[in-house]
């Protein structure tokens, strides 16, 4: 880092760079406000500020009166709305491994809000997938998605194991998706969700609901995707008013 660089970046960058290479592993208590303004010559305000921002990014958890102590690690997965990248692809440019584990696929009749999405009739059969993501081995997500009878009787069993839902259906397809439309709430894990997520009842999820739509924009796909709060975030880029193209983020 060099010496131009404002304290409060060289104090952030140091931090990051101690939690990174394990220094401070998850539960560590990290060195006071007041060994840092020392430690970097400025003042506990300059510390807080950059403390703040590392707080922000979940790196690290203030206690009043306890101190600063290093979090768990999440997952990222960054989202860059130029281009199409499904999860799988967005964790695995990070250098993880992602795995799935399928819980479910089978012929049901299409609920009322499954339909009015699908743009079917209420009770008409569609396919409901249901999977576990794994990030390094530990569970992160669960996807609960509906899609078209047609293109579900097209798709290989063994393709449901490994891939996205983004090859699965260009697969099926036998062409590139068209829109995708993706909202992003929170809310609290019910007793199954927390289950299959390995959470305690009522612990926070970050759910990311979505519809898929061909090139004609016909929906081919919905649901939602449903990630632990504790260890999973994502970012958006967003490209500037002049870059040309449209993207979609993908869940």
């Amino acid at each position: 880092m060099p010496e131009t660089a404002p304290i409060y970046h060289r104090i952030q960058e140091s931090l990051r760079q101690d939690i990174a290479t394990g220094r401070f592993s998850e539960g560590d208590k990290l060195p006071s406000e007041s060994e840092l303004a020392r430690t970097f010559s400025t003042t506990r305000g300059t510390v807080r500020h950059a403390l703040s921002r590392l707080e922000y990014e979940g790196l690290i958890q203030r206690e009043a009166g306890r101190g600063t102590f290093a979090t768990p690690s999440r997952v990222q997965s960054r989202i860059d709305t130029r281009f199409y990248k499904s999860f799988e692809e967005q964790v695995a440019s990070q250098g993880a491994k992602v795995s799935l584990t399928l819980l479910s696929f089978e012929a049901c009749r299409a609920p009322e809000n499954i339909a009015q999405a699908l743009h079917l009739l209420a009770g008409t059969e569609v396919y409901r997938l249901r999977r576990l993501r794994h990030v390094d081995g530990e569970v992160l997500g669960y996807e609960d998605r509906w899609l078209l009878r047609e293109l579900a009787r097209k798709l290989k069993p063994s393709a449901l194991k490994t891939e996205s839902a983004v090859a699965l259906l260009n697969s099926a397809l036998q062409a590139p998706l068209g829109e995708i439309e993706v909202f992003v709430r929170a809310t609290i894990a019910t007793d199954e969700v927390a289950k299959l997520l390995e959470l305690r009842k009522g612990a926070a999820v970050l759910v990311r609901a979505h519809s898929f739509y061909d090139a004609d924009r016909r929906p081919v796909l919905t649901g939602q995707a449903l990630y632990r709060g504790d260890r999973y975030q994502f970012a958006y880029a967003l490209p500037s008013p002049a870059a040309n193209g449209r993207g979609s983020a993908v869940p």
